[in-house]
């Protein structure tokens, strides 16, 4: 049996959190897209109409 992360943000996919660490060290949108293997504009997306997103990027700031 495996033991479920309970450190991992609830919701949010490896490309998000990857997103998310790049953002919260003073990254752009660009850079955090990079990172996280997706469009610029998916990122702005992300951080402008998903909750979970601004939830976790203002728990964790």
């Amino acid at each position: 049996m495996t033991v479920p992360d309970q450190t991992r943000p609830s919701g949010l996919s490896d490309s998000q959190l990857l997103a998310i660490d790049v953002l919260l060290t003073g990254g752009t949108h660009r850079e955090a897209a990079g990172a996280a293997g997706v469009a610029r504009t998916t990122v702005t997306e992300w951080v402008n109409h998903r909750s979970e997103i601004v939830r976790e990027l203002e728990r964790r700031h």
